[in-house]
C-alpha cells in the first residue's frame, strides 16, 4: 500500500494536469458521470455505506478532547480577564456550551441521518446558490480561527524545540523586527505546525478518527499538567488564585 501511494505521489508531480488530477476533487462519491453536474461532487454527494465509520464512542472522544483545547480555556480566562469572577465564568460557559450543544445536536440530525455535509444541509434552507452565504461565513470564520491556533499553537512548538535542541536554538539570532511581534523561534515553530497540520489535513474524515481517539486519551492529562504547572509557576511568582484577575469584578446591570 505504501509503495502504491508513492508511486502516486510521484506520478502527481510528473506534470502540472497530472498534479491538478491528483488533488482535485472526484466528479462523484460514486465514480465518473455520465455528465458531469456542476451542483455535485465527492464531497457534495451521500457518503457511501463503507465510508460510515464514525460510531457514537467516536464524536464523543471528538468533543471530550475538544473540551479539553486551549481556545475554550481561552474563552474562561477572556471572561476573567474582562472583570468576571471564577464561577461567573464557569457559568457562562457552560451556557453558552449548552445551548451551542442543542443547536449542534438540532442541526445534526438530518447529517446523521441521511449522511451529507454542511453545504448541502444549508441548500435545505437557502436553496443552492442561497447556501453559498452560510458556507461563505463559515470558510472566513475557519480561515481566522485556523490562524489564530497556528500562531498559539507555533509559540507552543517552539517551545517545544527549545526543549528538544535545548541552547542552539534559543540562541538563533532573531532577525525580525520587535514591532512584529514574533521571533525567529516562534516562525520556526509555527511554519513546524502548518507542515504537520497541513499532511494530517490530507487524511479522509473516514480514517482520521483514530486521531481523535488517541486524542481523547493523551490531551486531557497533558492539559491538567499544563494547568497544574502554571498554577504551581504562578504562586512562585507570588500569585494567589484570587488575583489571577486582571480587573474589579463586575457587578449588578454592568454584567449585561
Amino acid at each position: 500500500m505504501l509503495v502504491s501511494r508513492l508511486s502516486k505521489a510521484r506520478a502527481a508531480f510528473s506534470s502540472a494536469r497530472d498534479f491538478v488530477s491528483a488533488i482535485e476533487t472526484k466528479e462523484s462519491a460514486r465514480g465518473r458521470l455520465e455528465h458531469r453536474n456542476p451542483w455535485s461532487n465527492e464531497d457534495l454527494d451521500i457518503s457511501p455505506r463503507k465510508d460510515w465509520t464514525w460510531g457514537w464512542w467516536d464524536y464523543a472522544a471528538f468533543w471530550w478532547s475538544y473540551g479539553f483545547s486551549t481556545g475554550v480555556w481561552a474563552a474562561g480566562s477572556s471572561l476573567v480577564s474582562l472583570g468576571l469572577t471564577w464561577w461567573q465564568a464557569i457559568i457562562c460557559i457552560f451556557i453558552s456550551h449548552l445551548l451551542g450543544a442543542i443547536g449542534m445536536a438540532m442541526h445534526s440530525r438530518s447529517v446523521a441521518t441521511y449522511h451529507f455535509g454542511f453545504p448541502v444541509a444549508s441548500r435545505v434552507v437557502g436553496g443552492l446558490r442561497g447556501a453559498f452565504f452560510p458556507v461563505f461565513v463559515r470558510v472566513l470564520v475557519g480561515t481566522i480561527w485556523v490562524g489564530v491556533q497556528l500562531v498559539q499553537g507555533g509559540y507552543f512548538t517552539a517551545v517545544l524545540l527549545r526543549a528538544v535542541f535545548g541552547k542552539s536554538f534559543h540562541d538563533l539570532k532573531n532577525t525580525i523586527p520587535a514591532g512584529q511581534d514574533i521571533t525567529v523561534q516562534q516562525l520556526i515553530g509555527l511554519l513546524v505546525l502548518w507542515t504537520i497540520t497541513l499532511s494530517i489535513l490530507s487524511i479522509p474524515i473516514p480514517r482520521v478518527r483514530i486521531i481523535y481517539t488517541i486524542k481523547s486519551v493523551v490531551f486531557p492529562p497533558v492539559v491538567i499538567g499544563l494547568f497544574i504547572f502554571c498554577i504551581l509557576q504562578g504562586r512562585a511568582n507570588g500569585y494567589s488564585p484570587g488575583k489571577f484577575s486582571t480587573s474589579a469584578p463586575t457587578h449588578d446591570a454592568t454584567l449585561a
